[in-house]
């Protein structure tokens, strides 16, 4: 067993020395793996690449991840998210912290459908901003307001990172999907009372609109969003009666987009084109990491420093909430310094043995996971989502306001953590009338 420290230490090495030169993680994991081959298992063992990358680009199971992505895409080029975004702004804009509140619900409809939390910013998140900036909202509560509503999309079916989570633990992508819409609604609902209760006890960080609309106003502007609100109850219906894979929900999606696009004559040859090569990419990028990842957690496995890893945990005697409270401190930690897909792809390898062994079950961890990924989106310093939100914003938003504004919402993802954790049938419960 000592034999098999030393891989463990000269990989961790190697590791931190690539993350901190730059090097992406899909790289680095890849790199790692021929070390490891080179060094420890043989040479002959390197064609192993050849084989996890067109076993991970041919997979079944991952089909339905560009389908996810140029649905987003589709959605974000065709403007939908300014609908969404008014179609509940004029109804809450007489409401303190009402602007807040849209467009928290907003983000987690347009989450709904896209399952990006960058796309979320971007269609959705900067015109609330503005919008917010425009009626005297206080820049810490309007840009925190933001950062967090994005990371609905991370919670949310589809969700980017469950298809992640899915393929690296090969767990049913349709359950992560199912498992995490109590949770999302939960979270979604606790974003929603924490705006309102801000804009009730501090009233100048919060402006009322002055805006004033009929009701029969209100809803023609509304009507723009039913397609897309169908589009979403279709899905989940689809997911949770299992009639249609995850793939072929996908695919409907793509359809249903791209029809409604070009019927509110909003796509053109020019934009598809956009929502194509944007797809394209950020799909390489992910299948690259899952495989990167898959190559590694192969070299991980025959040098043996997955088997020392779990005898280790398990000499340690912890039971098997112990063993998660233990993993999500590890999150926790790495949240604040690694990207979501990384954290996921770097720690897989090492903990799915271990939670298998202790008989964990892999959906509920996954959604645990997820919302640790969340949290890590918005905390610093590397908080992604921070980073983009800062991209995007206006140059009188500091990064220094957009941290302040998260930390109240963050209340609310630790609070979420404890009851998952305590209640795991918040999670479980729907999956289980699959």
């Amino acid at each position: 067993m000592e034999a098999s420290i030393y891989p463990s230490l000269i990989l961790s090495l190697f590791l931190l020395v690539l993350l901190l030169l730059g090097v992406p993680i899909a790289f680095a994991l890849c790199t790692l793996g021929i070390v490891a081959c080179l060094l420890w298992i043989g040479s002959g063992a390197i064609m192993q690449i050849v084989q996890t990358f067109y076993g991970t680009c041919s997979s079944d199971i991952l089909l339905c991840l560009p389908l996810f992505l140029f649905m987003a895409e589709v959605v974000v080029v065709a403007g939908i998210g300014e609908d969404l975004f008014n179609s509940i702004k004029i109804w809450t804009g007489r409401v303190r912290g009402g602007i807040a509140a849209a467009t928290v619900v907003g983000c987690g409809m347009f989450a709904a459908v896209s399952g990006s939390s960058t796309a979320t910013i971007a269609a959705v998140g900067v015109i609330a901003l503005m919008e917010m900036l425009r009626l005297g909202y206080k820049k810490s509560f309007a840009s925190g307001t933001v950062g967090v509503g994005g990371t609905l999309g991370v919670m949310i079916p589809p969700s980017i990172i469950m298809i992640l989570y899915g393929a690296l633990a090969d767990q049913s992508i349709g359950k992560l999907f199912i498992a995490g819409v109590v949770p999302g609604m939960l979270m979604a609902l606790g974003f929603v009372i924490v705006t309102l209760v801000q804009g009730y006890l501090r009233p100048e960080s919060a402006p009322i609109s002055t805006e004033k609309l009929s009701f029969a106003r209100k809803m023609r502007v509304s009507r723009s969003v039913i397609p897309f609100v169908l589009i979403f109850l279709t899905m989940f219906y689809a997911f949770y009666t299992g009639i249609a894979t995850p793939t072929e929900v996908a695919a409907l999606g793509v359809l249903a987009s791209v029809c409604i696009g070009l019927a509110m004559r909003r796509l053109n040859l020019a934009k598809l084109f956009e929502a194509t090569k944007r797809a394209g990419l950020t799909t390489a990028f992910v299948l690259f990491i899952i495989a990167g990842a898959k190559f590694f957690t192969f070299t991980v496995s025959a040098t043996g420093v997955s088997d020392l890893i779990t005898q280790s945990i398990t000499g340690m005697g912890l039971g098997p909430i112990a063993l998660v409270l233990v993993m999500m401190a590890v999150y926790l930690v790495m949240g604040c310094f690694i990207d979501p897909a990384g954290m996921l792809t770097l720690t897989i390898p090492f903990f799915l043995p271990a939670l298998v062994s202790a008989n964990v079950d892999l959906i509920w961890f996954g959604v645990l996971a997820t919302l640790l990924s969340e949290i890590g989106y918005c905390t610093p310093p590397f908080g992604f989502n921070l980073f983009v939100l800062k991209g995007v914003a206006p140059p009188e938003v500091a990064m220094s306001h957009i941290v302040k504004g998260v930390l109240p919402f963050l209340v609310v993802d630790f609070l979420l953590l404890v009851l998952l954790v305590l209640f795991p049938d918040l999670v479980l419960w729907l999956p289980s009338k699959m």
